[in-house]
């Protein structure tokens, strides 16, 4: 029990990672002045969330997935892992870059004066947003697997 429990808070991680580039896709919409510091937060707190997302998923990846995978690759699914858990293994790089992106992107330029600068802000916060949310799908695509593995393709 207390395996399966070690993924939340690579799961909470991840969530909050696409919430507060939300949050930093809204700010740089919005930016100028008053808003220049939630603007500063929202980046570095998504580039935080999804390097500790990435700590604890590769953890468990690394200490447990095995076992799971043992049990997709031997079930009607077994394209799950093998598209699935591939997929996320490689996005994943790209989402911990955009995420130190951003960052560095909302720090090193005045967001609320450059408009290039601006629409590159709110095009790496959509980016992030919309892989984040494609990774929720293939993990469900994953657990999906697992769950036909373990109860026999049924």
């Amino acid at each position: 029990m207390f395996e399966q429990m070690l993924i939340m808070p690579h799961v909470l991680f991840g969530l909050l990672g696409i919430i507060t580039a939300v949050w930093a896709l809204v700010e740089a919409l919005n930016a100028g002045e008053a808003n220049r510091f939630r603007l500063k937060i929202s980046g570095i707190a998504t580039s935080v969330f999804m390097w500790l997302s990435y700590l604890f998923g590769g953890y468990w990846y690394v200490t447990y997935y095995k076992a799971d995978k043992a049990v997709i690759v031997k079930g009607p699914m077994s394209w799950a892992h093998t598209f699935g858990m591939e997929v996320k293994e490689h996005i994943f790089f790209v989402l911990l870059l955009l995420s130190m992106y951003l960052s560095v992107v909302i720090f090193n330029n005045d967001v609320s004066t450059d408009k290039k600068t601006r629409n590159l802000a709110v095009l790496v916060s959509v980016l992030i947003v919309t892989l984040g949310l494609g990774m929720e799908g293939l993990a469900d695509l994953v657990n999906a697997g697992i769950k036909l593995g373990f109860m026999g393709g049924k």
